[in-house]
């Protein structure tokens, strides 16, 4: 149970959860309940309201290097924010989706009916990047067993979490070549379970720590596990991963030499982040934690940045040299945003269907 300075219980939303695991208060439901409901309140009407244009509506400003680490975001509103459909929090919110537009979901994903077609659905495209950061991370560090995994085809988190089970010694190389063996015959079958999931999800999240820069005191947090259980799934992946440890261990130094890092585009050097806490003294009194955040502004940053570099340039690619002037004229593809790993567009089908005009020139493709 965890204090307040002045010695009372703290009433925090994951102090109160953890109570209620043991306690079952209807109290602590409802207090918890009352608090999700203020805050989606706060955010998404008292927040959103003041930025309602002239035409009733919210258009997001998107600022493409509107974080320090080079990747886009969203502001006045952030609608990139928003619950996703299947959360039960977004039937709370259904203002915030134009009241015209018909919303169909299928397994191609989602068909809008536009007002301005409305005799024609138009979809929206969200192209993403299979792992780019992962795959940046191992191309920045030279990484030869992350480009065989990837380049194998592989299931990534999967050839991870093999790698950290059996260095962990959690199970024998034998018993996960049985399981795998076994998710080969059964995969497809009604009520498979792997038991390959649960190494898997620890995996993912290793991964994904590791270029994020989170030390094992934060992965503890998402593992649900002590400190030390921590470091112990990180030492395993990392004892497989030589190069990968190598260059998370040496930009932080880099940092410190240089002031700051770059991102990547094409082979070479292409923005680059200051980083002026990377060179603070160590032994100066209240400088570590500011350390610990150069350092993992250090690994993120090239990571995240050049992942934006590559989704930026392929939403123009897509939007420009791809379609004709007449597709384009016809409003055929519209970018919408490129946040993080993937890019949206709108897409109208039933011209993209249609034949060009005789008239229209071929298709060339251009450079970036």
């Amino acid at each position: 149970m965890i204090l307040t300075p002045t010695g009372l219980v703290s009433t925090k939303e994951k102090q109160l959860a953890a109570i209620n695991k043991t306690l079952k208060s209807d109290v602590i439901d409802a207090v918890l309940e009352t608090r999700g409901l203020s805050k989606l309140r706060g955010t998404y009407v008292d927040g959103f309201l003041p930025f309602i244009r002239a035409d009733g509506r919210f258009h997001m400003s998107v600022m493409l290097d509107g974080t320090e680490t080079g990747r886009p975001s969203g502001r006045e509103p952030a609608l990139m924010t928003l619950p996703r459909p299947d959360n039960p929090d977004a039937a709370l919110i259904r203002g915030c989706i134009a009241p015209e537009c018909a919303v169909e979901y299928g397994d191609r994903g989602a068909t809008v009916i536009f007002p301005d077609f409305p005799d024609e659905p138009v979809d929206f495209l969200q192209a993403d990047y299979s792992q780019i950061e992962l795959r940046i991370a191992g191309m920045l560090a030279g990484d030869t067993r992350m480009r065989d995994i990837f380049a194998s085809g592989v299931d990534y988190h999967m050839a991870t979490a093999e790698m950290l089970a059996v260095r962990a010694g959690w199970v024998t190389q034998a018993q996960w070549d049985e399981w795998t063996e076994y998710a080969r015959v059964h995969g497809h079958d009604e009520g498979f379970k792997d038991p390959r999931k649960p190494y898997r999800s620890k995996a993912k999240a290793v991964n994904f720590g590791l270029v994020y820069g989170k030390t094992a005191k934060s992965l503890a947090e998402d593992l649900a596990c002590t400190e030390e259980e921590a470091q112990a799934v990180m030492d395993a992946i990392f004892g497989g991963l030589t190069d990968l440890s190598a260059w998370l261990l040496e930009q932080p130094r880099r940092a410190r030499r240089e002031g700051g890092v770059w991102t990547w585009w094409e082979g070479r050097k292409a923005r680059w982040r200051p980083i002026p806490d990377a060179r603070l003294d160590p032994n100066q009194r209240g400088t570590r934690s500011k350390l610990n955040e150069a350092a993992r502004q250090s690994v993120n940053t090239p990571v995240q940045g050049s992942a934006n570099e590559f989704c930026v340039a392929s939403m123009a690619f897509s939007t420009l040299a791809s379609v004709t002037p007449w597709e384009r004229s016809a409003r055929i593809r519209r970018p919408i945003c490129s946040f993080g790993s993937f890019f949206a567009m709108r897409v109208r089908l039933s011209a993209a269907r249609r034949p060009a005009p005789r008239t229209a020139p071929r298709r060339r493709r251009r450079p970036w």
